[in-house]
């Protein structure tokens, strides 16, 4: 379980193939470590910032994980 802690999504995006993630994500678990948050999943997108967001897989797995209360 999430241990009293409150549990969130890492949601991290590039616009670009050549672009990466890594440090996004490693300074966002810093962060929630940090702020004693419980890391329940990393949600990733390759997509432009411009997307229409049905387009936008990683932001719908976050709001999903919001909806059914795991965050």
């Amino acid at each position: 379980m999430n241990n009293g802690k409150i549990p969130v999504v890492i949601l991290v995006r590039v616009s670009t193939v050549k672009q990466e993630t890594t440090r996004q994500i490693s300074e966002l678990q810093q962060h929630a470590a940090a702020k004693g948050y419980q890391v329940v999943e990393v949600c990733e997108e390759t997509i432009s910032g411009s997307a229409h967001d049905d387009d936008r897989h990683g932001l719908r797995r976050a709001e999903e994980l919001a909806v059914s209360g795991a965050i």
